[in-house]
């Protein structure tokens, strides 16, 4: 899916298998944007989960997919996120 927001913007994401529901925009900067999840997320690393993940806010870098998984072990849902800044 893709979103066209401003900071301060919220989105929805599909909260299946326990997912995060609302996004929150927190800051855009000329290269970057920092999101908060309502829900904790992990970053993928190297396929390890961290479930100790509390509610997280990434900065996410233009032209970098960021890949983040949702904190269980069974059936959890996996998100790649990519940022394109415009003017």
């Amino acid at each position: 899916m893709t979103h066209t927001v401003a900071a301060g913007d919220t989105f929805e994401l599909d909260p299946t298998f326990g997912g995060p529901e609302t996004v929150t925009v927190e800051e855009i900067d000329e290269d970057s944007v920092t999101l908060l999840f309502d829900a904790p997320l992990s970053p993928r690393n190297d396929g390890r989960i961290n479930m100790n993940m509390n509610v997280w806010a990434p900065t996410i870098t233009e032209g970098r997919a960021t890949e983040l998984a949702t904190a269980t072990l069974d059936a959890g849902m996996n998100y790649t996120i990519t940022v394109e800044i415009t003017e």
